[in-house]
């Protein structure tokens, strides 16, 4: 089993990474004010291209796909924070773990634009 997470922002240009309307609509907020940067794919989805900004692979406890959903995003600072607690370093010291999270997930979180979401 692979786990990724990554941190996304809107982006204005195409991507390869993107979320459908639908996907979003668990914050319909988020929808609202990123309205106008949705576009239409090939199968009639309106979609929100993203742009990383952050990623890990693997490095958490098991705990961690008890607690959040796959592939579901996470739009708070909060969120960010819970999920830190399930971090497990595999070939790093737990600080260096903690400090790559820290500079991928929560110094560059902008409230209400960032949301991330993980995959396994």
């Amino acid at each position: 089993m692979g786990l990724d997470i990554s941190h996304y922002i809107p982006s204005t240009q195409k991507q390869l990474d993107y979320f459908t309307k639908s996907e979003l609509m668990i914050n319909p907020e988020y929808v609202e004010k990123y309205k106008d940067l949705f576009v239409l794919n090939d199968d009639g989805d309106e979609i929100l291209y993203v742009e990383e900004i952050g990623y890990q692979r693997k490095s958490m406890t098991y705990g961690f796909i008890k607690t959040f959903v796959n592939d579901r995003p996470y739009f708070t600072v909060d969120d960010v924070i819970e999920a830190g607690k399930f971090l497990s370093p595999k070939s790093e010291t737990m600080d260096e773990l903690k400090q790559k999270f820290t500079a991928n997930f929560l110094d560059n979180f902008i409230e209400g634009k960032s949301f991330f979401a993980a995959n396994w």
